[in-house]
């Protein structure tokens, strides 16, 4: 938003000009005073200005008063729409905030997850008679082994087949973590 000034410049030069230009009204007298002297008449005129200071001013205060009403309710209603943009601003900021804080809550929930799934995977390989427990209650580890390797042959791109694929897993198990089938 530009300063004032720069918004009423022009409105301010041509109220200031109209304000000293009426104050400046002015009449003026003209008094003539002749001498005859024979057929030749000598004459001089003295003139005297008089000022009308009181109606001119008045009429330049009222205009000066009007125009600063007329500029004030401006920048009153300036202000309130900046004002609200602003408020409308923030709004719309903490809309994404909250929608950002929500999702990065459950990028760490995700997280936390599939740390805890890598956990119990790696103690299923090596304990592979074992059980664990998941959110989903006590899982016995072949049973969570043979769950993992399905997700990752279907999508092995998931975060936990890295887990399965990366730990070394013993010559009865596949590359899953999962006991070999006997022939």
């Amino acid at each position: 938003m530009q300063p004032i000034w720069r918004q009423f410049g022009h409105s301010i030069a041509i109220l200031l000009f109209t304000a000293l230009t009426a104050s400046a009204a002015q009449a003026q007298t003209t008094q003539t005073n002749c001498n005859l002297n024979g057929n030749t008449a000598n004459c001089t005129s003295t003139t005297t200005p008089t000022y009308d200071g009181g109606a001119a001013m008045a009429k330049a205060g009222k205009d000066v008063g009007d125009a600063a009403s007329g500029w004030a309710q401006v920048i009153r209603a300036n202000r309130a729409r900046k004002q609200e943009k602003i408020a409308a601003a923030q709004a719309i900021h903490a809309e994404i905030q909250a929608r950002q804080d929500a999702l990065d809550n459950e990028k760490a929930a995700y997280a936390a997850q599939v740390a805890s799934a890598k956990v119990n995977i790696v103690y299923c390989q090596q304990n592979s008679a074992g059980s664990v427990t998941t959110g989903q209650g006590v899982k016995a580890c072949p049973e969570l082994l043979g769950y993992a390797k399905a997700l990752c042959t279907v999508n092995p791109k998931e975060s936990i087949c890295d887990t399965l694929a990366a730990v070394a897993v013993p010559d009865t198990l596949d590359k899953y973590g999962v006991a070999a089938e006997k022939p």
